[in-house]
C-alpha cells in the first residue's frame, strides 16, 4: 500500500473515532444511558470511557507518526495542490492548471 493511502487510512480511522466519541459524548448526558465494558461486562464510568477513547486515538496517532517517521517520510504530501484521497480529482484539478496556463499564454 502506498504511503499515501496510508496516512488516508489513519486519517480516516482519527474522523471515525471523533465522530464516534462525539456521538459517545451525546448519550453520556442521558442520565439513564449505561455504557458496558466489551471484556468483562460490567458498566463503566464515563472517565474510563473517554481515558478507553484516549488510548485508541493515541495509537492511531502512534501509528501515523511510525508510517510517516514523525512527518519526515511525508514532505509535501498534503502542501501540494493535489488532494491526496482522490486521483480524479487530481486528474480535474490538472486539467483546469493547463486550462488557465493556455488562458494566460
Amino acid at each position: 500500500m502506498s504511503l499515501a493511502k496510508e496516512i488516508n487510512k489513519r486519517l480516516d480511522a482519527i474522523l471515525a473515532h471523533n465522530a464516534e466519541l462525539k456521538e459517545l459524548n451525546k448519550k453520556f448526558k442521558d442520565p439513564e444511558f449505561k455504557l458496558k465494558d466489551m471484556k468483562t461486562g460490567k458498566i463503566v464510568t464515563k472517565e474510563f470511557a473517554l481515558n478507553k477513547a484516549q488510548e485508541a486515538y493515541d495509537g492511531i496517532i502512534g501509528d501515523l507518526n511510525q508510517i510517516t517517521n514523525e512527518g519526515k517520510n511525508c514532505r509535501d504530501l498534503f502542501t501540494n495542490i493535489y488532494y491526496v484521497n482522490n486521483l480524479m480529482e487530481d486528474k480535474v484539478i490538472a486539467k483546469e492548471i493547463e486550462s488557465n496556463k493556455e488562458a494566460h499564454e
